[in-house]
């Protein structure tokens, strides 16, 4: 009888359980927050595309966590070569 109160139940669902679920979930928004965080120019596509890739597929994510950290060289135009 002790060992049913020692283990948590959320409806049907152990704690290790709902902590797997939630790191899932963390790891796999991870690129927004990181575009968030750098104040990436491309923040905006890289939510988008991480939201479709969460519900979508996960190799959409991978995309998104691949370019959140590449940032677009800033070309000088022909204006200020001169």
């Amino acid at each position: 009888m002790i060992e049913q109160f020692t283990k948590l139940h959320l409806s049907g669902i152990q704690l290790r359980e709902l902590l797997l679920i939630i790191g899932m979930i963390l790891l796999l928004f991870s690129p927004t927050f990181i575009a968030l965080k750098k104040n990436h120019p491309h923040k905006k596509a890289i939510i988008i595309v991480n939201f479709i890739g969460f519900f979508v597929s996960s190799f959409i994510s991978i995309g998104a966590f691949i370019w959140c950290f590449i940032h677009p060289s800033k070309k000088k135009s022909s204006d200020q070569l001169q």
